[in-house]
Order: C-alpha cells, then sequence, then structure tokens
C-alpha cells in the first residue's frame, strides 16, 4: 500500500473501540498514550475505566476480577485507600482475641488470612482480614486434628492446606486439606516426600512453601525439592547443604538463598563464605538427555555482601505474593501489583575470632521485585548470569539492622510495597512505604540504597505492653506481649 491510500485508523475508528483497546494496555504503555495526541488524551482523560487504570498503576495496584463494585465505586475505594495508607490512619482497632503467652505461632499467610497454629493442642484458628475500604468481611473458623501441627501452610485461591504431623517414630506425614472444611483436598494426588525418614534435627529445619499447584519442601543444609501437589511429580530438585531458604516470585520463578563456600580461602584457617541469591525457572526445558528432575541451571545469581569477617548461619526469605490469592468468595476489588513488592530476605552470622563467639551479627536486606528481576535475562542461554553486590546492591536493596531473632516469632512483616520495621517504642509503630508512587515524590539522584519513606503512627492507647507488628493489604496486626498473656489487635484500614 502507498503513501496516498494510507489510513488513519485513529481517525476512522469510534471512541469506544479506541477505549476498549486503551483498556487492554499495561499501566506504563496507557500513560504514554497520553502524549501521542489531544485526541488520545481527551478519550483517556474523559473515560472513568482508563483513568481507574491509570490511578491503580500509579499506587502500584492490580484490578481485581471478582468484585461487584462499579467503576467509580472501585476508583472511590482506591482514593480512599491511598489515602489511608499515606498517613497511617485505621478506621478501628478490633482486639481480636488474647492467648496464653507462647503458645500460638502467628502468621499472615496469602490472601489476607490471619493463622494463629497452638503448640500444645490439635487446632490451628484461622481469621479473613477484614477490610473497610475494599469491602472484605471478617471471618473466623478453626481447625481441629487428632494430632498438635508440626508446620502448616496455605493458599486459598486452590483452597489447599497442608498440615505436617510429626509421627511418634519422628517422621513427618503430610496432610494436604482443604482450608474450608478441614477435609482431604479432592484434587491432591498421594505421594511419597521422603524416600528415607528424617532424623530429628533434620525436622527441626524442615521448611515448607505452596503457591498454586506447587509446594516447596526444604530441608535446610540437605535438599530442596518442589513438587505438582495435584499430580505428584517432581519438578525441581536440589541436594546440596548450601540452600538455606526458597519463596516463590511468580507461578514459575522461584529465589533461592544459599551460600557459597571457596575453599581456596585458606586465611586464618577460615573457609570463605559467600552468600548468593538464585532465580530458577520451573519452566525450564532440560537438555536434550537430561533427566526431567535433573537439576536446572539458574537464570541469574545475585552476589550478597556482608563484609569478608561475617560467616552467614541463617538466610530466610521471605515474600507474601498477594495478587489474586484469594479464595473466589472473596470479591476483593483491586490487589497490590506484583511489579510493586518486596522481598526481604533476613540473615544472622557469626563473626570470625578473634570476635565475640556466637550468632552476633543480625541484619534485614530488603529487595523490590522489580529491581531483583531487571537484572534477569529474559531469555534462557543455560548459563547462569553472575550479577556483583555492586552492580545491583547498592541502589537496589535496602538493609538495616535487626534486633536479636526479631523476625522469627513473629512473621509477616511486609506486605507489597510496605515494610513494618521492628517497633522501637511501645506506642508507635513505623511503616516504610517503597511504592513506586511515594518514590517518584522523592526525585533523589543519586540513592545509596532504594529509596523509601518512613511513616509513623500512636498505637491505640489500650495497647500499652511490648509489641511486634504484622501487616497485610488491609490490616496491621499488633501482637502485645502482657505478662502471662499476648493479646492480638487488628488495626482496620
Amino acid at each position: 500500500m502507498d503513501n496516498s491510500t494510507t489510513i488513519n485508523f485513529l481517525k476512522v475508528l469510534p471512541n469506544e473501540l479506541i477505549t476498549e483497546a486503551l483498556a487492554m494496555l499495561c499501566y506504563q504503555d496507557l500513560a504514554r498514550c497520553l502524549q501521542v495526541c489531544r485526541r488520545m488524551a481527551k478519550l483517556i482523560q474523559s473515560s472513568s475505566l482508563l483513568k481507574y487504570h491509570l490511578e491503580l498503576g500509579s499506587a502500584g495496584m492490580e484490578d481485581g476480577p471478582l468484585s461487584r463494585l462499579s467503576i467509580p465505586e472501585r476508583r472511590e475505594r482506591l482514593k480512599a485507600h491511598i489515602d489511608a495508607w499515606g498517613c497511617i490512619r485505621w478506621s478501628s482497632c478490633v482486639l481480636l482475641r488474647s492467648i496464653p503467652f507462647h503458645t500460638y505461632n502467628v502468621n499472615i499467610a496469602p490472601g489476607g488470612i490471619l493463622t494463629m497454629m497452638s503448640r500444645t493442642e490439635g487446632k490451628i484458628a484461622f481469621v479473613q482480614l477484614p477490610s473497610t475500604l475494599r469491602g472484605i468481611p471478617m471471618r473466623q473458623w478453626e481447625l481441629s486434628f487428632p494430632f498438635v501441627p508440626h508446620l502448616c501452610v496455605l493458599d486459598p485461591s486452590e483452597d489447599i492446606l497442608i498440615v505436617v504431623q510429626l509421627g511418634e517414630d519422628w517422621e513427618p506425614r503430610f496432610h494436604f486439606l482443604s482450608l474450608k472444611t478441614g477435609k482431604p483436598h479432592p484434587l491432591a494426588a498421594v505421594f511419597p516426600i521422603f524416600g528415607t525418614p528424617l532424623s530429628p534435627s533434620s525436622l527441626e529445619r524442615l521448611r515448607l512453601v505452596v503457591t498454586r499447584n506447587y509446594v516447596a519442601v526444604l530441608v535446610l543444609r540437605d535438599q530442596l525439592k518442589i513438587f505438582d501437589w495435584k499430580t505428584g511429580q517432581i519438578v525441581f530438585r536440589i541436594r546440596s547443604a548450601e540452600v538455606r531458604s526458597v519463596t516463590f516470585l511468580s507461578k514459575s520463578r522461584i529465589l533461592v538463598a544459599s551460600i557459597r563456600r571457596n575453599t581456596r580461602d585458606m586465611t586464618d584457617n577460615w573457609t570463605f563464605h559467600l552468600p548468593v541469591l538464585r532465580v530458577y525457572d520451573l519452566d525450564q526445558v532440560p537438555n536434550p538427555g537430561q533427566h526431567q528432575q535433573a537439576e536446572r541451571v539458574p537464570l541469574a545469581i545475585f552476589a550478597l555482601e556482608f563484609g569478608r569477617d561475617v560467616i552467614p548461619v541463617r538466610m530466610d526469605l521471605q515474600f507474601r505474593l498477594n495478587v489474586h490469592s484469594y479464595s473466589p468468595e472473596v470479591a476483593v476489588p483491586f490487589f497490590s501489583a506484583p511489579t510493586d513488592q518486596l522481598v526481604a530476605l533476613h540473615m544472622a552470622g557469626l563473626l570470625k575470632p578473634p570476635r565475640t563467639p556466637g550468632i552476633s551479627f543480625y541484619q534485614t536486606l530488603l529487595i523490590p521485585i522489580t529491581k531483583l528481576l531487571s537484572h534477569v535475562p529474559t531469555t534462557d542461554d543455560r548459563q547462569p548470569h553472575y550479577i556483583q553486590w555492586k552492580d545491583w546492591g547498592p541502589t537496589g536493596t535496602c538493609r538495616l539492622p535487626t534486633q536479636f531473632d526479631s523476625y522469627m516469632r513473629f512473621r509477616g512483616a511486609l506486605s507489597g510495597s510496605l515494610f513494618i520495621p521492628c517497633p522501637d517504642l511501645r506506642n508507635v509503630i513505623g511503616v516504610w512505604d517503597f511504592s513506586r508512587a511515594c518514590v517518584a515524590q522523592l526525585r533523589l539522584r543519586n540513592p545509596e540504597s532504594v529509596p523509601y519513606i518512613q511513616k509513623e503512627a500512636t498505637l491505640p492507647t489500650g495497647i500499652t505492653g511490648r509489641v511486634k507488628a504484622a501487616i497485610s493489604e488491609d490490616v496491621i496486626v499488633i501482637c502485645e506481649s502482657r505478662s502471662s498473656e499476648e493479646r492480638v489487635h487488628l488495626l482496620v484500614f
């Protein structure tokens, strides 16, 4: 077709079709369309749907497919949500329950579900955390078992609850149950997790993570296996004493924290320890002639730097995939976007002699997902890309000292782009905001770390004991320690 017959489709197509096409674009492309021409900008600015998509993107959120709210109602709720979290203004404070001291493990699971697993009785209590702004009602239920649970993980989008039972022979038994009823899950396959019994010390190092069809089973300093719990097939395996922690970044990508030992460095008779993060693709097809369960080549290896005098002992990854992880009954109008979320790496280590013996080094590294994955190659050339710390860490992370094991007893200090550090004062909590919308306001030219905004709020007057805090998309959970009990409070947004 020559230039004389070229058609300008922007002039020919009706506004309705152009609007529908624009609604399919991502936030970045839609924002660029504002600069194309006056007609395009006028179409976007006159459409409530397109303005809603722009407002979602700038707030680091995504539209929810399940809500029955209209677009104007969603825009109103979104604005209220942004304003409330912008100044840490909750709508109500609820005393959920009082529990005996050190008798429950409290955690926030994906889908905004608070879990309280008893250490002395065969029961787990669940709470669907409420939201005034997103219209989520609070719901509580409890499941009972003929044994004391050792571990539990869940994914409400698949209605899956995995509970680990320790038998009399210390052999772990994995129960794949329905989160709603506690009965065996109808889609779960029956398959062996371990071929040989585990020792009592190995059971203390057992970790579980579940996301959609995949469950990761990690025995620290031994092996990592990832199963498809619906088929029983092993889709990923590492046998190594170097693996310390694992988390799912998406449906097919995982992040593994491990320690590489450089035995060639024999200075002072100490082996040089190199902590690293590895990104793997579960969809990676094995090379021709390679077994399906063979170890995969990492897409990228990220070097970590904590100092040559530090020997890493424990590396604990925390990441909560909030996006579309709610159960179908929860009609949520919007979610945290996967591109605006944080990973936390909690590290504990030893200092080399002649320093004080014992674990004496604690640090937390906060890593925005976009900063990490921007260094991961988009094509799989079967060669691991090694990224030095200086090329990604100083401007792609934020590190802070951590109190002694403060993150181990009450997990869940991050949600989306928000992080709650350990409170320094009894009546004040802080919230660190790493979202794109807040960071864009800072306009830093040469940041020494990932920029963020610190916010503080005074706790309600009835909370006077020592507190630990966790956060979800809608609630700040406060665990207040008294002399003989712990009180769980919900600050509802």
